[in-house]
């Protein structure tokens, strides 16, 4: 690899072992749960093994073709990640549509023993709010991802598919990961016979599905051992890094085939499925700790300095202080309050950029002397790339103007997300400057 790849690689891995690290000192973790617990480690080492290297690259469509071909689909779930369930959803219904039986769904965030309550809420008997409190959803995932479970029960009600929950639940829970696979591979097997000419879509987390887990519990079983699966994964760390190593300009495939039977799509950064993990934390650990905001406590800050490195600039930060995060709801409240305090052409086009990224920095307005109100950043909605273009404005721009050109931004953002693609002439440019970059041409402000 080129100098400044390396650089670049080893940037996003600095990342993710940052906000590792903030995870275990936050949360008092050593360096993952499993470490006390053999079986667990175990079960996670499994896995990992198993999916350090790719065969080659792939295709959607690819990956729709061969689930079309399978009688059964394992949906890998990584349960922190929205996108993760928005995903499946998709491809889900895009093989249960050509069907020619009805589909049928089993699903980990449901139990076995709410499977009425999850009957009468397909079948529009029972409202959301009254099903999300008698599956307990919230002992089961932070509510925002509740987004994403619904598409796929969605999908599923749109497609006439049988859903089936098969979380144990209850006095016999499984004591190991082995013995819940086993339970898995009865409850699916008990399935597959209650409907024997219905290809079985199987949504559980991403971990049962090493060759070892739950797809060697069903080779157990005499009626399922014969059938064909397919196995689809997202984001799977190892794939991500070893297609970064390999691809030049770390221009990746959207898709990777492991191995015959196994496939992995990239539908999120590194990044943001490592901030996940902490916000999964956060809705479940107590104690105020949900209050805090990972921007605002650190990564920001980090990413700001490694912009600055990359883009060299001396010295440290403005005297400014670093941005303060408002999201949603009160960041819009925010915006609006600099109605009559600020140009109405620069009002504009704040709200303007809100609305088409999702986020926007607002820089510090002084007046006679003092600071109305310091450095911000609103977030409507979290998408890595656009904060981070934000954080570029905040690092490159003057004080007095606030204006840096769009294809820096855009270059910020590839030094975290390498993999990201230009969508537009403006990005294209700056794609062209991050190439430049890899070639080893340092960018210029103006």
């Amino acid at each position: 690899m080129r100098k400044n790849e390396k650089r670049v690689l080893e940037n996003v891995r600095g990342v993710v072992g940052w906000l590792d690290q903030y995870r275990e000192k936050l949360y008092g973790l050593d360096k993952n749960t499993a470490d006390r617990n053999s079986e667990l480690a175990g079960y996670f080492s499994d896995f990992d093994k198993e999916f350090l290297r790719f065969d080659r690259p792939a295709e959607k469509t690819e990956i729709v073709n061969e689930a079309r071909k399978s009688e059964i689909v394992f949906l890998g779930d990584y349960h922190n990640l929205r996108k993760s369930q928005e995903v499946a959803a998709e491809i889900f219904a895009e093989v249960a549509s050509s069907s020619p039986n009805r589909p049928v769904l089993a699903v980990e965030f449901v139990a076995s023993k709410d499977q009425k309550i999850l009957d009468d809420f397909l079948g529009g008997r029972t409202e959301e709010e009254v099903f999300l409190k008698k599956t307990h959803f919230l002992g089961w995932d932070n509510a925002e991802h509740w987004q994403g479970y619904r598409k796929l029960l969605e999908a599923a009600k749109k497609l006439g598919a049988k859903v089936y929950g098969v979380r144990p639940a209850g006095k016999n829970q499984p004591r190991t990961q082995k013995e819940k696979d086993e339970f898995w591979a009865a409850s699916l097997a008990d399935i597959s016979q209650k409907n024997p000419k219905s290809r079985l879509f199987v949504h559980v987390g991403d971990m049962h599905l090493a060759s070892t887990h739950l797809p060697e519990s069903l080779s157990e079983i005499e009626s399922l051992k014969n059938k064909r699966a397919v196995r689809v994964f997202q984001n799977l760390p190892q794939m991500y890094f070893s297609a970064l190593r390999k691809y030049q300009n770390f221009q990746i495939p959207r898709a990777l085939k492991i191995k015959n039977g196994a496939y992995n799509l990239f539908t999120a950064p590194a990044i943001t499925k490592a901030i996940s993990d902490i916000e999964y934390l956060q809705q479940f650990h107590g104690g105020g700790i949900e209050d805090e905001d990972i921007l605002s406590e650190g990564l920001g800050l980090e990413i700001a300095k490694r912009i600055r490195d990359f883009l060299g600039i001396k010295g440290d930060f403005k005297d400014e202080p670093f941005p303060v995060f408002y999201y949603e709801e009160e960041g819009e409240n925010f915006l609006q309050s600099l109605k009559n305090k600020i140009p109405s052409e620069k009002f504009e086009e704040y709200a303007k950029t809100l609305e088409q990224k999702g986020a926007v920095f607002v820089p510090v307005l002084r007046q006679n002397g003092e600071i109305v109100f310091s450095n911000t950043i609103i977030v409507k909605s979290f998408r890595l790339k656009r904060i981070i273009e934000e954080l570029a404005r905040y690092v490159a721009s003057s004080e007095d103007s606030g204006q840096v050109p769009y294809p820096i931004q855009y270059f910020c953002s590839k030094l975290f997300i390498p993999e990201r693609r230009p969508e537009s002439k403006e990005e294209e440019k700056g794609e062209k400057i991050f190439t430049d970059f890899l070639n080893g041409k340092q960018p210029s402000l103006p």
